[in-house]
């Protein structure tokens, strides 16, 4: 119950909630990797809060239940983080003022960001459209305009963009809200920098590896017709960097052995 908490550079894996701080004054949480179970049977998440302030930056969050839940914050800052392959990458309920920027939410499932009564400044980010999924609903009474401006949406046009969000405030007689999702200007280019600050050490990314690697051994890969090998989850495929060279890395899986081997990192 102290004042100020940090948590920093650590890998969670396969727990029911990975990080849960509440009633603190400040709660600063940066450079972690959080990881899901691949056969969950209930809800996993990445970070809990209910804080003062909170500034959750360079966080990889994938294969949750929920990526970052935050409820009844005060302030929220969510900054260079990657979410990837989770149910809902950041659920907001309640809070005063959000700033969601720079983050690459890459789209495998079903919801990238879902805001209750709440208020944000969500911009610079990257919503990849891989399943051409609902990249930010909103929901309860309405508290003020959403400034949504220059995110790179994974579309060609303001109308494409505007199909990926969903507004369903409402004002204090039921009614639908009167305030608007600003999101003109989108950007037609994907930021570069929309990542954590370390994502480009190769070692720290092995790391990243060989804990999907630990969480997957021995179970199977669902959705596969491939019965000796398929790549597990992901190929992490980096922005383009000197001289056109670009990284990769995963975790091969052999279904029949049940066991895996983890992969180099290597040029793709």
């Amino acid at each position: 119950h102290e004042s100020n908490v940090n948590v920093s550079k650590t890998t969670f894996a396969g727990n029911a909630t990975n990080i849960h701080i509440e009633g603190l004054s400040n709660a600063h949480i940066d450079g972690n990797i959080l990881v899901g179970d691949n056969e969950r049977q209930s809800e996993d998440i990445g970070i809990y809060t209910n804080n003062s302030y909170t500034p959750a930056a360079n966080n990889i969050c994938t294969n949750l239940s929920k990526g970052i839940k935050l409820e009844y914050n005060g302030d929220v800052e969510i900054q260079k983080n990657i979410f990837d392959g989770n149910e809902y990458d950041v659920t907001i309920y309640i809070v005063e003022k959000a700033r969601i920027e720079k983050n690459t939410f890459w789209g495998f499932k079903n919801l990238q960001i879902s805001m209750i009564q709440s208020i944000a400044t969500i911009n610079r980010n990257n919503f990849f459209n891989t399943l051409q999924n609902i990249a930010l609903y909103l929901s309860g009474h309405a508290r003020g305009d959403i400034d949504a401006k220059n995110n790179y949406w994974d579309v060609a046009s303001v109308e494409a963009a505007q199909r990926r969000i969903q507004d369903k405030r409402v004002d204090g007689q039921g009614n639908p809200a009167n305030f608007k999702v600003i999101i003109e200007p989108i950007v037609l280019q994907k930021f570069a920098d929309a990542y954590p600050g370390w994502y480009f050490k190769c070692e720290v990314l092995m790391k990243y590896a060989l804990h999907v690697f630990i969480t997957s051994l021995a179970r199977k890969v669902p959705g596969t017709t491939d019965e000796r090998k398929r790549l597990l989850l992901f190929v992490v495929k980096l922005p383009r960097q000197k001289k056109g060279a670009r990284l990769g890395c995963g975790v091969m899986v052999s279904r029949r052995a049940r066991s895996c081997t983890l992969m180099n990192v290597l040029k793709v």
